[in-house]
């Protein structure tokens, strides 16, 4: 059982999600039973991302990834609390508006983006005078409420972290388009034999209208 996003009700001064980034909308659960697989009444401490669900579903019913995946599998965390190596894990709300309890945040302009390499979040959201930026230390301020931004050694690594993202986004669209692309042609049955056809029933077919010249 899992949840793709959790809701703000006021924490950070919005209501809903789409808008925010923090605790409240991004932390959701996630549990496994798979008795035999998993330990029973375990509790594992991450930081997993969505991303990683797949390959671990994966990995957990002996199943060989069909192409490259994006997240990696956590199995071993899951059944000898394993200690994961910190990751980034990227986060967009692109909502077209913001809500507050008092109507539309009309400061809302998407999209906001954050970066968590655990245990440090970076936030960015898009201001009238540029971007502005916020981290956070989640194992001491969980509910994302003191901004270190300007005194964290490690918020320049951060940001560009999260402003190459984008790009490195857009290139692994790409790659997996075409490795998806590549696999459907090399399992792609010949035109002559489609449907179980040889070629002189096709070329008949095409005869009598039944099928079109390029099918």
């Amino acid at each position: 059982m899992l949840s793709d996003h959790g809701e703000e009700f006021g924490e950070h001064g919005r209501r809903y999600h789409g808008a925010t980034l923090a605790n409240e909308t991004l932390r959701v659960p996630l549990m496994l039973r798979a008795p035999g697989r998993l330990p029973a009444g375990q509790r594992r401490t991450g930081p997993v991302g969505l991303v990683d669900l797949v390959p671990t579903l994966l990995e957990l019913l002996d199943i060989e990834e069909p192409y490259p995946l994006q997240g990696r599998s956590v199995l071993a965390h899951l059944r000898h609390d394993q200690e994961l190596p910190a990751t980034p894990l990227y986060s967009v709300a692109d909502s077209p508006f913001a809500m507050t309890y008092k109507g539309v945040d009309k400061s809302w302009q998407p999209p906001a983006r954050a970066v968590t390499l655990w245990p440090d979040r970076l936030l960015s959201e898009k201001k009238d005078d540029g971007r502005r930026y916020w981290l956070f230390d989640l194992s001491s301020d969980p509910g994302q409420t003191k901004d270190l931004y300007e005194f964290a050694d490690q918020g320049p690594q951060l940001k560009r972290l999260l402003e190459q993202w984008p790009a490195v986004a857009a290139a692994r669209k790409k790659e997996l388009s075409l490795s998806l692309q590549s696999r459907a042609t090399a399992h792609r049955p010949p035109k002559s034999d489609a449907n179980g056809l040889g070629e002189d029933k096709i070329r008949k077919l095409k005869a009598l209208g039944y099928l079109e010249p390029g099918e």
